[in-house]
């Protein structure tokens, strides 16, 4: 699983200051994945410090079980941001923003990130999502990477390629047709 360093986010401008970092955070860049694997990057997205996120019960209680779970640097306001499928904006992933009471009314402050994703994978954080809609909103690309950047903090998700886009499958088909191409005329020039 790699992780993006793209910063394209398709969010509500709107509804960002509600997730803002309070005031007197830093700013920060998360980079993670759905396997828990993630690290605090600089402005040129070079690793500097790697973050594990880690399988823990939900502080929330919307969801069963453990969730994924990484420890913020800063402190951020609370509440919830779905993630979109690329081409669909069918919800595939969520992030949560949390404190280890599991607030997420937006009315203060947590260190916490749940990373939510669909059931049915082998990820870490494939366990479902909460029951609930969301007004902050994000579309994933097309290599499965989404970023959510309110001011100040940007959080750089991966998660993992499902059915490979259909520009995915034409460049191979047309790669597989190449090859023939070049086998044929090789073998008919000796």
């Amino acid at each position: 699983m790699k992780f993006a360093t793209t910063l394209a986010a398709g969010f509500v401008a709107a509804m960002a200051a509600c997730l803002s970092a309070s005031p007197a955070s830093a700013a920060f860049i998360l980079s993670f994945d759905e396997n828990g694997n993630g690290c605090l990057e600089n402005s040129d997205h070079n690793c500097t410090t790697p973050v594990v996120g880690t399988l823990e019960a939900d502080p929330t209680g919307r969801v069963a079980g453990d969730v994924l779970v990484y420890q913020l640097p800063e402190t951020v306001t609370t509440g919830d941001v779905g993630v979109g499928d690329f081409g669909t904006n069918t919800l595939s992933d969520v992030l949560t923003f949390t404190n280890a009471n599991g607030d997420t009314s937006g009315a203060f402050d947590g260190d916490l990130m749940i990373f939510y994703s669909e059931l049915g994978g082998s990820d870490l954080a494939d366990t479902g999502f909460p029951d609930q809609a969301f007004t902050i909103f994000v579309t994933e690309n097309a290599d499965g990477s989404f970023t959510y950047s309110p001011f100040p903090n940007v959080y750089v998700g991966s998660s993992p390629e499902g059915v490979p886009e259909p520009l995915t499958l034409s460049l191979f088909g047309a790669g597989l047709v190449g090859a023939a191409a070049l086998r044929r005329r090789k073998a008919m020039s000796t």
